[in-house]
């Protein structure tokens, strides 16, 4: 789960609505969720409240991690003899 999704469930009493690409499901509490729906690959894109319940429209986390074992990391290494930084 992303840290950021969790800070946020983890202030959630009650039930809950989780929206997806694949639609809405209410949920009695957060220890009812899917664990799939809240891997590191989900994160929250918006918040609402609708009948007195709150609303997470969850999506996909669009950000592609780095491959350190990628060809251009092993040149770069091979080349400067240091592993590049990322910030």
């Amino acid at each position: 789960m992303h840290y950021e999704t969790k800070s946020i469930l983890d202030k959630i009493k009650g039930s809950i609505i989780l929206a997806t690409e694949e639609g809405e499901q209410e949920y009695v509490n957060i220890d009812a969720i899917p664990e799939n729906l809240l891997d590191a690959e989900m994160i929250v894109s918006a918040i609402e409240v609708r009948d007195s319940k709150i609303v997470l429209y969850l999506k996909k986390n669009e950000i592609v991690k780095n491959d350190l074992n990628s060809d251009w990391v092993k040149e770069e290494v091979g080349r400067t003899g240091v592993e590049p930084g990322f910030f």
